[in-house]
């Protein structure tokens, strides 16, 4: 992504959504800095995905959720910014109440989730 003081700012103003606002919250329990140019949610599922130890999921659903992590960032981009923190919007939990060692667990499966019926709608055609 381009970093002009336009991207930046869209950036800020992207990271003041509700999600990534909670990101931002567990993100601070675990002194994770939040770099300025990238998305919240993307930066402490990352964070998650680095740190397995932290996760109570399968490898094969740590591996899908990266999958998923990957394709937005690819289109992180001004254009598509718009759209990718939507789409994230829709995905990532927005619980309040949730302990950050479940927020995180919960990130990395929601991530998860497209690429796991994507593999087993594959596996079930003939």
């Amino acid at each position: 992504m381009v970093y002009d003081r336009n991207a930046l700012d869209a950036l800020d103003k992207a990271n003041e959504a509700s999600w990534n606002a909670l990101a931002k919250k567990h993100a601070a329990k675990l002194k994770v800095p939040l770099p300025q140019t990238t998305l919240h949610v993307l930066t402490i599922a990352q964070y998650a995905l680095d740190h397995p130890t932290m996760l109570d999921l399968r490898v094969e659903h740590q591996r899908q959720a990266m999958t998923a992590l990957d394709a937005f960032y690819r289109n992180l981009s001004p254009e598509k910014l718009q759209t990718v923190n939507e789409a994230l919007g829709r995905l990532v939990p927005d619980d309040q109440e949730l302990e950050t060692s479940d927020y995180l667990n919960r990130l990395v499966a929601e991530l998860a989730h497209p690429i796991m019926m994507v593999e087993l709608e594959g596996k079930q055609r003939p």
